[in-house]
Parts: C-alpha cells; structure tokens; sequence
C-alpha cells in the first residue's frame, strides 16, 4: 500500500538541477576524451533540452526503484552516450582537419579507416568467443538498451520461439539493470535449459565485458577504453553495422531494417 502511495505522487525536477546533472554526466567523458573539450557546454545543454522535451514521459515511467535524482542520471547518462554514438566519426574528422592542412578528403579517408579498424577489431574478438558469439553479441545489445534485430535472436537460439522471446527482447528504456539481467536469466532457461540466477548474468556480463575491453587495449596499443567508451563503441559496433564487412550472420546495413524485424516497444 505504501508503495503504491508513493507512486502516485508525481517527482519533480528543476531546470537547474537537470543541468547541474547533464554537465556532471557530460563531464565524465570529457575527461576521458570520449567527448571533446570544446564541445562540452553544447552537449550538455543539447541533452538539457532534450530531457525537458520528453521531461512527462521521463516522470512516468519512473517505478520508485531507486532515487529520482538516480534515475535522472541514468537517463542523462543514456542520452550523453546517443550523443557521442552519433557524432564521433564527426569529432574525430574536425580533430583532424583542424590540426593538418592537408586534403579534407584524404584526412576522411584515414579517420573512416581508422574507425573501421577498432569496429573490425571489436567484432574479431566477439568472434573469438566461438560458440558464445551469438549470446554475447545479443546480450550486450540488449544490456545497452539497443533496438535488437531479429537475426540477432535467431542466431543465438537455432530453435527460435518467437511467441516467447518476442516480447522479452522488446526494447523497454525504463528497465533497471536488475531486470535486464532477470530478463536475460528467464532467456536462459527458454533457450540453454540453464537454471541461472539474475546475478550470475550480471557476473557473466561484467566478466565478458572486462575480457573484451583487456583485448580491445592490449591488441591496439594505444587504445585506453574503460566501461563508459567500450559502451559508446559496442553502440557504434552494433548500430553502424556497415562498417565491419565481414559480418556473415548479419544483413547490410542498407537492407536491414528492410528484412528484419526490430523489436522496438510500440508506444
């Protein structure tokens, strides 16, 4: 009764929070040069904006599992990483052109090049993992919260029920991460037979993860990813699917979203 009490008395949020908020969050990646310096004001105020434009629908799908400034943060926090998923080819192109004199276009060359070897490099080590592949590509997508394509499902499960994981693979942003693993756990038991406890997931997850990122580091050099870039490049990996030719499983880009369904949670 409590609960439900609470629940309908609506939270609130002031402007001015909401900005102290985005500029922390923003903050954060620029100082670990995931986000340029000179763009930082405009991101944060750009993802200000974007928050108070969907501010009604943020408040109502807020389910009192954690502290409202929390969730706040989380949503933020996800619109930063839209940001970065979106324009960094653009960010690393104007970096370039800035600092050489040379062709515009030979400069794009080798930033396109560039950024198709880290998503190359990526999809080798997913790769790497063999039978696992398919899970980890598709658990990954759907621990970030990404629209997941149907092949994606298919290929993880080769007896593919749709009736029963249609509707757990709908992309549902008001999730908290211990259902995302309780959803990934009830998966687990539909395809693998595995009993599997939500924490288990997450401890798989975090392994996986941490292998992925040890590998991203070692196999470049010079790449120093942590949690938040390996979360804006799987993002780019999965999206910008273009980019890696030699994925075999997956139709190109161009066709898709033409011959493959999307879950996507209907509004």
């Amino acid at each position: 009764m409590k609960r439900e009490a609470l629940k309908t008395i609506k939270p609130e949020i002031s402007s001015e929070d909401i900005l102290m908020l985005s500029q922390k969050v923003v903050r954060r990646y620029v100082s670990k040069g995931s986000i340029p310096k000179r763009e930082e004001e405009d991101i944060a105020m750009w993802v200000v904006e974007k928050f108070l434009l969907k501010k009604d629908t943020i408040i109502n799908k807020f389910q009192g599992n954690s502290k409202f400034s929390t969730y706040c943060f989380a949503v933020l926090n996800r619109m930063c990483l839209e940001v970065i998923r979106k324009e960094i080819k653009h960010w690393n192109l104007s970096e370039n052109q800035h600092d050489n004199h040379g062709s515009p276009d030979a400069i794009s060359s080798i930033d396109l090049l560039l950024i198709k070897e880290e998503l190359k490099l990526l999809h080798k080590i997913i790769s790497l993992f063999s039978v696992e592949k398919h899970k980890i590509r598709l658990f990954f997508a759907y621990y970030f919260r990404l629209h997941i394509l149907q092949i994606d499902v298919k290929n993880y499960d080769v007896n593919y029920l749709e009736h029963l994981l249609d509707e757990v693979f709908l992309v549902k942003e008001n999730l908290s991460k211990g259902d995302v693993f309780a959803k990934l756990s009830a998966v687990l038991k539909i395809v693998e037979s595995k009993a599997v406890k939500a924490d288990a997931v997450r401890m798989w997850l975090n392994k996986n993860r941490s292998s992925m990122i040890n590998r991203l580091n070692l196999s470049t050099g010079k790449s120093n990813y942590d949690i938040d870039s390996f979360q804006a490049l799987y993002e780019y990996y999965y999206v910008e699917g273009d980019f890696v030719d030699d994925r075999t499983s997956m139709p190109s880009k161009e066709n898709q979203y033409k011959q493959e369904k999307v879950f996507v949670e209907q509004s």
